[in-house]
């Protein structure tokens, strides 16, 4: 009985993840000329390995609240990584002095705001949150 309530917990955790997940985006500044990003691209700028866009334009990463379930999902999705390690990573990063972390936004809203006002800038958001004021670069549903 107790592994069948462990099942249905672990299930009932993947559904909400999945659920929570599956209406992000990747928006950029309606002028920002690229047109694809592979999700490898993706998660080599949001962990800092990269700071230029596949064109060479300087990429000004725009991040959810540090502790969000909107981060969290972003970061599965994009590379496996859970919230934990990827806030390990960053830390480690910070500390060794090597790169400064990404622009952190207290919500979605704050995202579109700093994208739509900078054409460097590349963030994610829930895709209820998308208006006209930026591009939607990626689909995370598919």
């Amino acid at each position: 009985m107790k592994t069948v309530i462990a099942l249905l917990v672990s299930m009932l955790g993947f559904v909400s993840e999945v659920a929570l997940a599956e209406n992000l985006v990747v928006v950029v500044h309606p002028s920002n000329p690229l047109t694809a990003l592979t999700r490898p691209q993706l998660s080599d700028l949001f962990l800092g390995r990269g700071t230029t866009f596949p064109d060479g334009q300087r990429a000004t990463i725009v991040e959810q609240a540090r502790d969000s379930r909107t981060r969290e999902s972003f970061f599965r999705l994009v590379n496996g990584m859970s919230l934990n390690q990827v806030n390990t990573y960053w830390a480690r990063l910070t500390f060794s002095g090597r790169i400064n972390p990404p622009t952190f936004m207290t919500d979605g809203r704050g995202v579109l705001r700093t994208v739509a006002t900078n054409p460097e800038a590349i963030g994610y958001v829930d895709a209820g949150l998308v208006d006209e004021s930026v591009r939607v670069l990626l689909d995370l549903r598919e």
